[in-house]
């Protein structure tokens, strides 16, 4: 499994960082496609294995911003409300940047956009509030900083929600 990560995270990531930097091979969650389910111990049936990612390094490992896709298959977990999202490898994101002095996110990873909902709050270098709307519908599946030089950068990637499938946590 280990050598099929290191191809697939290999095609678009930095040489400079190691696959032991960015993986927690003990850190792992198993998605059951037939049931809609995930655990954090194998299950009975034919199931897949994810590890996790340091989150700051989805983009642009995970997600590739200059082609607006996702790519490897990619379980996303939203703690907020206890669900997984499975999104297949070549799916295509729209990407929604934010740039200013303070941003502040108006939705989670999971929750479900349409045209003209609010996505962040900026507060510009003169103290004004701006909005960031929606010109998209679909599911947020990830919300990252982007460090840059004393302006902070928030990024939000949306997939429509035919491409997401929401997963439940297993019973046992």
């Amino acid at each position: 499994m280990r050598s099929r990560i290191q191809r697939e995270l290999s095609a678009v990531g930095s040489a400079s960082d190691t696959l032991d930097k960015l993986l927690n091979m003990r850190s792992r969650v198993y998605v059951d496609l037939v049931s809609g389910t995930f655990c954090s111990q194998a299950m009975d049936s034919g199931n897949e294995e994810f590890v996790e990612i340091v989150y700051e390094k989805v983009l642009g490992y995970i997600i590739d911003m200059e082609l607006g896709k996702i790519v490897t298959d990619t379980a996303i977990y939203c703690p907020n409300r206890d669900v997984l999202l499975y999104i297949k490898a070549d799916s295509d994101v729209k990407i929604i940047e934010a740039k200013g002095k303070r941003i502040y996110p108006l939705v989670s990873e999971g929750d479900r956009v349409s045209f003209g909902n609010k996505l962040f709050y900026i507060v510009t270098g003169k103290n004004e509030v701006r909005v960031i709307k929606s010109d998209v519908r679909g599911v947020v599946v990830f919300i990252g900083e982007v460090f840059s030089n004393g302006i902070q950068q928030e990024v939000m990637t949306i997939i429509e929600e035919g491409e997401v499938r929401e997963f439940t946590r297993c019973r046992y």
